[in-house]
């Protein structure tokens, strides 16, 4: 999965690797190389180490990391209000 994520260009959050940002703003080539170096190697990746990454590029809260570093078995969603939920 982590090279098809590469050759998309996003991340398993959506975000994209490379090129323009989700807020407009160009990519840097060092952050750029760093997300792609990330992608590749999160399959041989403890998931400590991948907690740390995701905490670091800003994917995941300080919670979250947290647990999934110690690998407690909490499991997070996104937050939709009552009338999100309601309209499905």
């Amino acid at each position: 999965m982590s090279g098809a994520n590469v050759v998309l260009n996003r991340d398993e959050f959506g975000n994209p690797l490379r090129g323009i940002g989700k807020f407009g703003k160009p990519i840097g080539y060092a952050r750029s190389g760093a997300r792609i170096a990330d992608q590749l190697t999160r399959p041989i990746q403890p998931q400590q180490a991948q907690a740390l990454s995701d905490y670091l590029q800003g994917n995941i809260s300080a919670e979250e990391a947290i647990a999934k570093g110690l690998e407690l078995p909490v499991q997070y969603r996104s937050q939709r209000t009552f009338s999100q939920v309601r309209r499905r």
